[in-house]
């Protein structure tokens, strides 16, 4: 059988799926599994796969054992079928039926991040004086577990620079709960006159597991340029 916890979802949501094979005697060990991927979205396998769980009824023993795990992330809104998955053993062989998830539109709240998790965000600006023509750089960090994937940073308003480059890191893993790491993005920046830069970054707005909508602070920054 297929573990889904619920039957519906928003885009860009990163949920476990997790196919197992319960009431079992004894733990069992699988030499071949077919898992198609569902059609419109990221579909990752989590490491491990889980825990081997069980129930006893009086001197009998049953099993559930997950066979894989995976993280679903969803690019499109819609119904999203995911297909019988067969399992074979040693000893016998078995099917999941297939089921189906209904993908919702995010809040309009979380329209420009799309970012659904925990979270941590943070920017910062290096130096913070320049010559004319200097580069200095604006650096943006997302930490935390959800679908780091997925979600968007914040478009900064910048104001008397030039835009040289802009580059992405990411170190994240695929959990139950998520992708668990951080995301940071770098954008290297040119002072164009004398006068003052002014960078605006925005807040960044996420929902976080209750459906709570969480707000960071808006940051300005001002780098000085010298002559």
């Amino acid at each position: 059988r297929w573990n889904y916890g619920r039957d519906h979802l928003f885009i860009g949501e990163s949920v476990p799926l997790v196919l197992e094979v319960f009431n079992q005697e004894k733990i069992l060990l699988f030499s071949d599994v077919t898992v198609s991927s569902p059609q419109g979205g990221i579909f990752e396998e989590i490491p491990g796969g889980g825990e081997i769980t069980h129930e006893s009824y009086g001197p009998v023993t049953l099993y559930s054992i997950p066979v894989k795990a995976y993280l679903y992330t969803p690019s499109k809104t819609g119904r999203v079928a995911i297909e019988n998955t067969t399992v074979q053993s040693q000893e016998s062989s078995g099917t999941a039926a297939g089921f189906s998830l209904t993908v919702l539109p995010v809040p309009e709240e979380i329209m420009d991040s799309g970012a659904i998790g925990t979270f941590s965000f943070a920017s910062s600006v290096s130096p913070e004086t320049v010559e004319q023509g200097g580069e200095f750089s604006l650096t943006m960090k997302v930490s935390g577990v959800g679908n780091l994937n997925y979600l968007q940073f914040p478009d900064p308003q910048i104001t008397g620079a030039n835009l040289l480059e802009k580059k992405e890191t990411s170190s994240f893993v695929p959990q139950f709960e998520g992708y668990s790491g951080s995301r940071e993005l770098v954008y290297r920046l040119a002072a164009l006159s004398s006068e003052q830069v002014s960078i605006v970054v925005p807040s960044f707005v996420w929902l976080d597991k209750e459906q709570r909508i969480k707000r960071g602070v808006e940051r300005r920054f001002r780098i000085r340029v010298r002559p």
